[in-house]
Parts: C-alpha cells; sequence; structure tokens
C-alpha cells in the first residue's frame, strides 16, 4: 500500500486525500493522524505503547486496496531484519512497512523513500555541503531551497516524519533568488 502525502509547509501539515469523502492530515510528522470520513471526524495518536495507525492502515487496505494497494508490513527482530538485509543487498532502512512500487522501502507513513528524499519530483541544481546550501528544481522549473538539519549535519528531507516533525521542508525560491545563489556561491 503506497499513500500520497502532500506537505503544506504554512501549516506543518500533511495531507493524504484517498476520496472526497476519506481524508488523513497528519500533524507532527505523522505523530497525530486525524481522519476525515464522511461525517466523522477521528484523532489517531501515536505514543511509545500504542499506534492506532497500524490498524488503520490495515482497515484502509481492506476497504480501499482498489485505489491505494493492499497493506503488506513485514515485521522482524532486529536480528532478522540485518541477515534480510544482507541476503537482499539493501541498501536503505528495512522494509518494515512494505517495499514500495518502484523497489524502495516505505516509511510509517505508506511513503516512498524518493518521496521523502524529494527523488521523484525534484532535481537537485546545486549541492554544496561546505556552505549548506542545496537548491532543487521541480519539472514547472520551480525553484526550493532544502534547508540544513543540524541534527544530522545534512540537508532535512522535503517532508516531515515522526523521527524530524518540525522539519519544515522545501522553502520556495524565486527565479531571481535562486539564481543569485547559484552564482554566489
Amino acid at each position: 500500500m503506497q499513500l500520497n502525502w502532500t506537505h503544506d509547509k504554512d501549516y506543518g501539515t500533511l495531507k493524504c486525500i484517498i476520496t472526497e469523502d476519506l481524508v488523513y492530515i497528519a500533524y507532527q510528522g505523522g505523530k497525530s493522524i486525524h481522519k476525515f470520513y464522511m461525517a466523522e471526524h477521528t484523532v489517531l495518536d501515536h505514543s511509545p505503547h500504542q499506534d492506532p495507525w497500524e490498524d488503520e492502515k490495515k482497515w484502509l487496505s481492506d476497504n480501499f486496496s482498489n485505489i491505494v494497494g493492499t497493506y503488506e508490513p513485514f515485521y522482524l527482530d532486529d536480528s532478522q531484519q540485518d541477515d534480510w538485509i544482507e541476503e537482499h543487498d539493501w541498501k536503505e532502512a528495512f522494509p518494515m512497512f512494505g517495499i514500495s512500487q518502484t523497489g524502495t522501502y516505505l516509511d510509517r507513513l505508506q511513503r516512498p523513500s524518493e518521496v521523502q528524499t524529494g527523488a521523484l519530483l525534484y532535481t537537485t541544481v546545486k549541492f554544496d555541503l561546505e556552505n549548506k546550501l542545496c537548491i532543487e528544481k521541480d519539472a514547472d522549473n520551480n525553484y526550493f531551497k532544502r534547508e540544513w538539519c543540524e541534527e544530522l549535519n545534512t540537508f532535512y528531507n522535503v517532508q516531515p516524519c515522526c523521527v524530524f516533525p518540525d522539519n519544515p521542508g522545501l522553502t520556495p525560491l524565486s527565479k531571481e533568488e535562486a539564481e543569485e545563489l547559484l552564482n554566489v556561491i
């Protein structure tokens, strides 16, 4: 099962529209997910002891697999995960929540890794670690700056997640701003 989440940078939310009657809005990178189904609003809050989102994904798969696909997680203990990674010559995080249609891992929100990294939607125009500058461009020639994460000493992914809920995502740049940054550094 693969879900399409869009990031609203102004509100710091992620939104997934399944149908006009079923919409999810995630706060704090998915720590709190609000479900709007028909006229009902349900809050699915994640805690260290309970994750109602797991049950929700199973329900979603059972009822909307024709739209989102089938939820196929696989849980292994740490040593089994290491063995699986080695056996499959796997380069990414362990795909606990399944494998995407393109063969990459799916995160807890069912996003493929290339959505998180922006590899599907953006082309890197400038990548300068020394000056902490990464400029991306989309298919419509819109420019964006990828923000720097001090904690990881690298650039943030393009969407927030549970691990980095305050990830600001991409900052839009005008063509003039992008050209100025490209020419200065």
